[in-house]
Order: C-alpha cells, then sequence, then structure tokens
C-alpha cells in the first residue's frame, strides 16, 4: 500500500505513517491531525503544521485523471514537471512535463541543497505542502506557476470519489533491474546447490580438469565452491528483501537444465556462469538509480569477478584476461541464461519505464569527476609503479620459488611470474587511460610519485601486491557511485571488477581465500588516501 514516509517531527519523535485511502482524504477533503497538518478542499496551501520533516520519498496516490505539478524552489526560481496517471509519483524534476503515472518523486533534502520542495499541487487546485518555511513562497508563486506551467492539453481535473486509487502502487524505478539481477542469482544458486549434491567432494578433487594441479589446488575446490554457494544464496536473499522493501515482487527461481554430465564440464558451466554474471552487472549498473543499491550492485560485481578468476584458473584459463571488463546488455545477458531455463520466463519483469528518475550517482556537493578520475589515476600509478619496479627487482626463479608459493605445485608456481606481468600490463594500461580521459575533459592529470613499498623478499612482494588489490577494489567501489559522466562510470565498473580479479588472485597466492565475502566493502576516498599515503614517500 502505498504511503507518506514521515520522519520525526519537531514535536513529535513517532515515525507515522498514512495510507492511501487517508492520504485521498487529505488531499481531498481536509484534515489528518494524527500527520500533523490540516488544510482544506478549497485552499490551495495546506495550513498548520507541515506534514514532512527530511521526508526521502513522497508516494501520492492520483485519483482519476488528474494533473500534478511538483514543484521545486532553487536558486533561480522554480523547478516543475507534471505527472499524468494514478500510481506514485516519482520524477526528479527538470523543468519538463512527464507524461506517465508510474513515478515516485525524491525529496531527500540533500537533493535540493539551494531549495527545498515546496509542494505538491493535485489537478492545479489543491497543495500539499511539506515544508513549514515555504509556505509564503507557495502563496507568493501560485499564480505564477498556474500560469507559466499549465496543465498538459486535454487533461481533466479527476473527481476524488473518496475511494483508494485502483491497483497496486507502481514499485520503485530499480526494482526490474533488481529483478534481472535476481534473476542471475537464482540460476546460479541453484546450479551450485545441485551440482554439489551431484558431484561427491572425491570426484570434484579428482575431475579431469583439475589433473594439472597438485594436493593444494585440488583439495580446495570442493570447500570453494561451497563458498560460491553460499555468496549466491546470500545474494538471492538480500535481492528478495530489497525488492519487497521497494514495493516490487520478486522473481521466483525458475527451473534450469545445466547441461553437465562430468565434473570437468560442471566446472566449465560455472566459469561461464561467473564470467556472464560479471559482464551483466557491469552493463546493469550504469542504469540503477539509487546511489545506495548502486554500492551495493559494486560490492556484488567484484565478489562475481573473484569467484570468475578462481573458475578461470581451475578451467586452465587466464584468471583476468583483460585490463578492462566488458559489459552485456540485459538482452544479452538474459539470451544466455535463456539457454539453461526450461520454465516460463515473463520478460516484462524487466522492462525498464519509459521515463525513470535521473540517477543520483552525483551530488552538488560532491567531488568533480575529474577529481575522482585523479583519485584513481593516483592509485593506478602506485599500482603500476610496484609492479613495474618488483618484477624488474626479482627474477622469475625467485618469484616462482617465494617461500609463499611452497604450498603449491610446481604447475602453479610456473605461472605466477607471467600472471603478475599481466597484472602489470593492466595497471600501466589503466594509468593510460585514465591519463588520456582526464586530459580529454580539460583536466592535468596527477604525475606519478616516490614510493616505498617495504618489501625485502618476494614472499612481502607478494603479500604487498594482495593489499593494494584489494584496497583497489574497495576504492573503485566507493567512489564509482558518485561519477556522473556515464563513459567515464562504465570504464570505472570495467576496471573494478579487473582489480577484484587481481585480488582474488594474489589472496589465493598469499594462502587466503580468493573471495572472503559475499559483498565486498566500499572504502572512502579519504580511508584510500591514507593507505596508499602509507607508500608515498615524494609527490
Amino acid at each position: 500500500m502505498a504511503n507518506f514516509d514521515l520522519l520525526e517531527s519537531d514535536d513529535d519523535s513517532r515515525e507515522t505513517s498514512v495510507d492511501r485511502r487517508t492520504v485521498m482524504k487529505a488531499l481531498g477533503v481536509g484534515a489528518v491531525a494524527s500527520a500533523g497538518f490540516a488544510g482544506t478542499a478549497s485552499a490551495h496551501e495546506a495550513i498548520g503544521k507541515p506534514a514532512f520533516y527530511g521526508t526521502e520519498k513522497l508516494s501520492v496516490c492520483v485519483s482519476g485523471n488528474s494533473g500534478v505539478l511538483m514543484a521545486r524552489e532553487t536558486e533561480d526560481g522554480y523547478d516543475v514537471g507534471f505527472v499524468v496517471g494514478p500510481n506514485e509519483l516519482e520524477p526528479y524534476p527538470d523543468g519538463k512535463p512527464r507524461y506517465s503515472g508510474n513515478y515516485t518523486l525524491s525529496v531527500a533534502d540533500d537533493d535540493v541543497p539551494d531549495g527545498q520542495i515546496i509542494g505538491v499541487q493535485i489537478a492545479g487546485t489543491r497543495w500539499v505542502n511539506p515544508n513549514e518555511v515555504a509556505q509564503d513562497a507557495l502563496a507568493a508563486e501560485r499564480e505564477q506557476l498556474d500560469s507559466t506551467h499549465p496543465r498538459p492539453e486535454g487533461l481533466s481535473v479527476g473527481q476524488d470519489d473518496g475511494l483508494p486509487c485502483e491497483g497496486p502502487p507502481a514499485a520503485a524505478p530499480d526494482v526490474p533491474l533488481l529483478n534481472y539481477a535476481l534473476t542471475l542469482e537464482h540460476l546460479e544458486y541453484a546450479f551450485y546447490r545441485d551440482g554439489l549434491m551431484a558431484f561427491s567432494d572425491d570426484e570434484l578433487m579428482n575431475a579431469d580438469a583439475l589433473s594439472g594441479f597438485g594436493a593444494t589446488i585440488r583439495t580446495a575446490v570442493p570447500g570453494y565452491l561451497a563458498t560460491v554457494r553460499d555468496h549466491e544464496k546470500a545474494h538471492v536473499d538480500a535481492l528478495t528483501a530489497t525488492i519487497e522493501s521497494l514495493g516490487g515482487d520478486p522473481v521466483a527461481e525458475g527451473s534450469y537444465e545445466f547441461g553437465y554430465t562430468t565434473a570437468s564440464e560442471f566446472f566449465a558451466v560455472a566459469q561461464a556462469l561467473e564470467n556472464t554474471g560479471v559482464a551483466a552487472y557491469a552493463g546493469a549498473a550504469p542504469q540503477i538509480v539509487d546511489n545506495g543499491l548502486l554500492t551495493v550492485a559494486a560490492g556484488i560485481h567484484s565478489v562475481e569477478a573473484r569467484h570468475a578468476s578462481f573458475l578461470n584458473v581451475v578451467n586452465g584459463d587466464q584468471p583476468f584476461p583483460d585490463a578492462v571488463d566488458e559489459a552485456k546488455s540485459i538482452d544479452e545477458v538474459l539470451g544466455i541464461a535463456g539457454g539453461f531455463v526450461t520454465s516460463e520466463v515473463d520478460p516484462s519483469v524487466y522492462e525498464l519505464r519509459e521515463y525513470r528518475p535521473v540517477h543520483d550517482r552525483k551530488r552538488p556537493d560532491d567531488t568533480s569527476d575529474l577529481d575522482v578520475l585523479n583519485y584513481a589515476l593516483t592509485l593506478e600509478h602506485l599500482e603500476n609503479a610496484f609492479y613495474r619496479d618488483g618484477i624488474a627487482e626479482f627474477s622469475d626463479s625467485e618469484l616462482r620459488d617465494a617461500d609463499v608459493l611452497h604450498q603449491f605445485d610446481d604447475g602453479l608456481r610456473d605461472l605466477v611470474p607471467g600472471y603478475l606481468r599481466t597484472v602489470g600490463d593492466h595497471e600501466a594500461a589503466h594509468v593510460s587511460a585514465i591519463s588520456d580521459t582526464i586530459e580529454a575533459l580539460g583536466g592535468t592529470p596527477v604525475e606519478e610519485a616516490t614510493y616505498d613499498f617495504g618489501y625485502e623478499t618476494p614472499s612481502e612482494f607478494f603479500g604487498v601486491a594482495k593489499a593494494l588489490e584489494n584496497t583497489g577494489v574497495a576504492a573503485y567501489a566507493g567512489a564509482a557511485p558518485t561519477v556522473a559522466n556515464d563513459d567515464v562510470f562504465n570504464a570505472a565498473i570495467g576496471i573494478h571488477s579487473v582489480e577484484a580479479r587481481h585480488a582474488g588472485f594474489l589472496n589465493k597466492l598469499n594462502g587466503d581465500s580468493p573471495f572472503p565475502d559475499a559483498v565486498d566493502e566500499p572504502k572512502t576516498m579519504s580511508e584510500v588516501g591514507s593507505i596508499a599515503a602509507q607508500f608515498i614517500v615524494e609527490e
């Protein structure tokens, strides 16, 4: 049921919820004393105490064919926009009329630093005023708004019959994307759950695909696959709960046919699913509206990349094949997933609204994109210098025979120097790409500093490498949601997962889990700056 989400007021710390019938009564007939304000149907402005204090979301149920005019006070005047229809109201007002009934209006105070939401006008005749200080502004500007922003042509004023609007309220705009992610997580969880029941630990450890590995890798595989299964289950549970909290209906688990008959085939399908998951999150993330959801999605995205890196190794492939992971569209990913799904799928659950709120990745008081890019460049310079200098300092045989690698067989140790050079090449590519982007946007790239990484032995070198890569994962997860430019964001999310692939591999070399958590935690620019500063001796 749609409601006004009210936070505490000056004189009452209780949280209040007003259902849709009460909302319509308040808009059409008069007082709602329990909500803290009273009004009259004939007046344009609400009279008395305001109903909203720091409200993050305002849901309005509009009865009949009514026009809703939302006005936001800014330094330059008022941003306004119309919405037509009987559902929730959700546009970010930008002065352009909107013609859809499926919106939720965000009125978080930090979205409007230069002014406050001053009202919602129903059919041009009634105002609900969320801010007491705007009372005078409403009265003063009412005529101007009515004359300069008339209702769309042909729009009639709906009659309020006192009944609640028909049908369920519209879900939040990110629900289709969350259901898309949930579809993939259902598939992955069912795959691991059923596969780990189909094969014993001995069958997994003795799979032909693992014949080139020693006992350390082979005996670890069943436990790591169980951890991956648990991660996918955690993703399913978290996405399901989030969708429900946003007013949506979570998609259910389907029926699947994965086509494997041997443990080696099971490993191959796992590799394909995890790499597809990386591309799926990279493709969907730029479309997410809510910044809080974006941060969590980035944390899942990098965990999928850690899974993929490990499964690439298990299948004899490069753990991190590219310097920037490619994204896939929703249609591309659903086409791949459809090869495993045998049950009926309703594609409408993934359809995005024609008119969607603009993402809130950039707040007005945020760091600029150029500053974020130079922040990323600072980290990439550090990583590039680390690998360049370390690989030059230690021979392949010294790296291969490092004490920390003694647990691994010769086959894996032989691969390590080459893999480290690939990581170094990736970091150099990131430096070049970010520098070029900064210059293209009119900025000046920061230069490489002088560093002291503190290692003396190859094993210590591996330890610092692990720390740097995991910090990189957290840094990109924390910074990506504040990048406004879509092209820059797309590149950043693609680098983010590559850093996670590096981190997963280096965790394993250091005797740790490649994927210690179901969701990677972000770090702020300040936190990452403090970590990086430990290695910088001269800027």
